[in-house]
């Protein structure tokens, strides 16, 4: 919670505001809050504010996100399963922090809004370019699988603001030329509980990200019951399925494959007739075909799971 009186005011009306429409839709949800507090009109006497406090006390200051480094400084001003507004001084320092290893971009859920302010209204001058910036988009492919590529790229100045899907767009900053602030409005899919990760260089899928924290923490055990190798778990795994999403019921399923061939492959078997979700009943059924026309008589015909 932000500190100050005004500040204080916008964090509660925002939160005042958003119980009046939650029952919108999600693009819904996001088009009326940008109107309502992503207005230049309303805005700057806030950010001045925000400005302010992030001076006189740093130690408010809260890691954003997406952007998570030196150059960066941000707050949050509401935070919630279905709802992020927060606000982030971006510097030039930002691209002086190196990266090891591929880049990855992460689409997720959603819808975001991002809106541009210039800080040349506290002793920075001028009203040139602020940042470049690459947009890359996802296309879904078979089963889930995707493939990214660079869509476009274009130049963040004063007052620029952006709409994106954030299931198939990804906005990466290329370089910043000096300091400016970002608000992020981005309302969630409640439908939709993962991201899907790629790398830059490949456009190809490197990994599905679940961004629900419960769901987070059974993928992590089930990995763990796999690396610790026990398959007295199968059962109780087993019994799990029905009330798991279909990406954490496939992992699931995958673990008791790891774990016992032959119960993993008696489960396959059983998700092709029996899964309520098409794709995972598609898959089952080439798994088990491409199973048994490598393997063939070594595989178990029939275990009862």
């Amino acid at each position: 919670m932000l500190h100050g009186a005004q500040s204080v005011s916008v964090s509660h009306a925002f939160r005042d505001f958003l119980a009046e429409i939650s029952g919108l839709d999600d693009h819904a949800l996001l088009t009326t809050l940008t109107e309502k507090f992503l207005n230049p009109a309303t805005l700057y006497g806030f950010i001045e504010e925000v400005l302010q406090l992030l001076e006189e006390s740093p130690d408010t200051i809260i890691p954003f996100s997406v952007f998570v480094d030196r150059g960066l400084k941000s707050l949050v001003i509401h935070q919630d399963r279905r709802v992020h507004f927060s606000i982030a001084i971006l510097t030039p320092d930002h691209e002086s922090v190196t990266t090891t290893g591929p880049q990855i971009v992460s689409f997720t859920q959603g819808w975001s809004r991002l809106h541009f302010v210039s800080l040349k209204s506290r002793g920075f001058e001028g009203d040139l370019t602020l940042a470049t910036a690459k947009f890359y988009r996802r296309s879904a492919v078979m089963h889930d699988e995707g493939f990214c590529q660079l869509s476009r790229e274009l130049n963040c100045e004063d007052g620029s603001n952006f709409e994106i899907e954030n299931a198939s767009e990804c906005l990466v900053f290329e370089r910043i030329f000096r300091p400016f602030i970002m608000l992020r409005l981005l309302v969630r899919n409640n439908g939709v509980d993962h991201a899907f990760e790629h790398e830059v260089k490949t456009g190809k899928q490197v990994r599905v990200r679940q961004t629900r924290e419960d769901h987070g923490r059974i993928q992590m055990l089930m990995s763990l019951l796999r690396n610790l190798g026990r398959n007295d778990a199968i059962p109780v795994i087993v019994k799990m399925l029905p009330e798991l999403t279909p990406h954490l019921r496939w992992q699931a399923m995958r673990e008791c494959m790891a774990l016992d061939a032959f119960a993993g492959m008696d489960l396959f078997r059983h998700q092709t007739l029996c899964d309520a979700d098409d794709r995972i009943r598609n898959l089952s059924r080439v798994t088990v075909k491409q199973l048994e026309a490598k393997y063939g008589d070594a595989l178990p015909r029939s275990m009862s799971v």
